[in-house]
């Protein structure tokens, strides 16, 4: 009840700012025993009015060299104290989160010797009423960050200092990026449901055993379950226990443990609100990019040019070139054979590939510098090629044209464009599920391949123009028959994202964002136009993981 009273979730929040004006909001929402940690809203709008007067001041009446040096320092002041705010709230959320980590793992060393309690549990449940309350200490103290910065873009004129202030916090340690993770919250999150999981199973199982008459009631009020205890549970009860390990038994499973403790989906509930667009630091970006048009690369990796059926087309182009190479495996020596070479001499034809692909990496990872579409359409091209010329080695008896149809697909193979697509142009929000689906897609063509050969093994023999088409040719024939559509399809619905020449992407207000390549760079980073700001300021790797883990 208590946590119900004091939070407030994200709807709740934005509703109340609208409503109200923030600093009112904040003071009337603050957690007490917190108060002195939060924000201070109040300075940092004074020394916004402070430098509004100074600009508004009559030009006839001071001289317009010492306006401007007195603007200077007034916005610097409002850096200074900005920057003590942040500080002050990052430190303690730092302490608060070390805190937690530390009782919860003092609480699972004592389930681990004495055993499970309710008072155990109810100890559990505290902790997860201290994130609770941690969340909402988050979200209002960066709600209060992006709108002072706001207020200050709108009244400040010729004065960026959203900007001025988000390029100078790249630094891991900053306390800003500190606010942004929110790793540190999904750990103990999943540490407390699994510890009330396990404590609610083994009080379940000293039920069941007092139940039978199995085990002798405790002296105490309070009931200890100590581990030991499992070798006087009925036998399926000790089975259950033992089948998961070390005791930790799944009668109390994820879905139930939601309905049976509140405070669990309560947690989960609030974390998952984090993950929106419009949580954290990202929904600071978004608005300064659309209202003030500052760059960042955190808001375009939540609004990229991702076009569904171009990571689609990414996926299809990597699951074809998967079974192409496959898909010669079980016919290559036989085929080498015919041409007169040693069957041993298909480990050469099926290798020269992966060899060919190395190669054209490189190349289509320069060419993507400045389009995606060129380089897929390559791809299907040279594959397409490659495998006419490896149908017609057999008519034309020339296992050189063999090899030449296969160095042709390798070089075709442009997974490198696929890599690079998802990390650089899939919006945050889903890049862990496209990144799953990349690998899917890749066992999944290693699969058909050989299942592929194995059809057309069942095809008897026959000719179409002269050619033969026999189980040897026809994985050729057939892999052209996938890559003509395909190259076609790349041409008419492949959605080219906005790329120049220094991987500039369009933002939300319509500006240019910065697009800096490479696995860091797309978990996020705000710059500006030089070649420093493309560098990450916050680094959304550290909370990738677990927030795409949580039940």
């Amino acid at each position: 009840a208590t946590v119900h009273e004091s939070y407030r979730p994200s709807a709740q929040v934005r509703q109340g700012c609208r409503s109200m004006k923030f600093g009112r909001y904040l003071k009337d929402n603050v957690h007490p025993p917190w108060r002195s940690y939060y924000i201070d809203y109040a300075a940092l709008k004074k020394c916004v009015q402070r430098t509004q007067s100074v600009q508004d001041a009559d030009e006839a009446l001071i001289d317009p060299k010492y306006k401007r040096q007195s603007i200077d320092e007034e916005v610097a002041a409002f850096l200074a104290c900005l920057d003590a705010e942040m500080e002050r709230v990052g430190g303690f959320y730092g302490e608060q989160t070390f805190e937690l980590r530390a009782r919860l793992e003092q609480l699972n060393a004592e389930q681990e010797s004495a055993g499970a309690s309710e008072e155990m549990v109810e100890a559990l449940r505290e902790v997860g009423r201290n994130v609770v309350l941690l969340v909402q200490f988050l979200e209002l103290n960066l709600t209060g960050l992006r709108k002072i910065l706001k207020k200050h873009e709108k009244r400040i004129q010729g004065q960026p200092v959203a900007e001025r202030y988000l390029k100078s916090r790249r630094d891991k340690e900053s306390a800003l990026q500190r606010l942004h993770s929110h790793a540190e919250l999904d750990e103990i999150y999943d540490g407390v449901r699994q510890a009330i999981n396990v404590a609610h199973t083994d009080l379940q199982m000293r039920s069941m055993a007092l139940d039978e008459g199995r085990l002798e009631p405790l002296e105490r009020s309070d009931t200890h379950t100590p581990r030991s205890s499992n070798a006087h549970l009925l036998p399926s009860a000790a089975s259950t226990l033992s089948s998961t390990g070390g005791g930790r038994s799944a009668t109390v499973t994820d879905s139930s443990i939601y309905v049976y403790e509140p405070i669990i989906r309560e947690m989960r509930d609030r974390l998952r609100s984090l993950d929106n667009a419009s949580r954290f630091v990202n929904t600071l970006v978004l608005s300064l990019a659309a209202e003030s048009g500052i760059t960042s690369d955190e808001g375009q990796g939540m609004r990229k040019s991702h076009s569904k059926v171009s990571l689609w087309l990414n996926l299809l182009s990597t699951f074809i070139f998967m079974i192409n190479y496959y898909v010669v495996l079980p016919t290559s020596g036989a085929y080498c054979a015919a041409l007169g070479a040693t069957s041993s001499f298909s480990g050469v034809a099926v290798g020269i590939l992966p060899a060919a692909a190395c190669v054209s990496a490189v190349l289509y990872s320069f060419a993507t510098q400045f389009s995606y579409r060129a380089p897929l359409v390559a791809s299907g091209v040279l594959c397409a090629a490659g495998n006419v010329l490896y149908a017609l080695a057999l008519p034309l008896d020339s296992l050189g044209l063999l090899l030449a149809g296969r160095v042709l697909v390798g070089m075709g193979g442009a997974r490198v464009v696929n890599r690079r697509y998802i990390a650089d142009h899939v919006d945050l929000n889903y890049r862990t599920e496209a990144s799953a689906a990349f690998v899917a897609f890749t066992a999944l063509g290693m699969a058909v391949g050989p299942g592929l050969a194995s059809l057309t093994s069942l095809v008897p023999a026959f000719e179409v123009l002269g050619l033969p088409v026999n189980p040897m040719t026809l994985p050729g024939y057939c892999m052209l028959c996938a890559w003509v559509p395909f190259t076609c399809a790349v041409l008419f619905l492949f959605e080219e994202p906005p790329i120049g020449t220094a991987g500039a992407a369009v933002a939300p207000g319509g500006g240019e964002m910065a697009t800096p390549r490479g696995r860091k760079s797309a978990a996020g980073g705000w710059g500006g136009g030089d070649a420093a700001a493309t560098a990450p300021l916050l680094d959304g790797a550290e909370r990738g993981t677990a927030a795409g883990g949580r039940v």
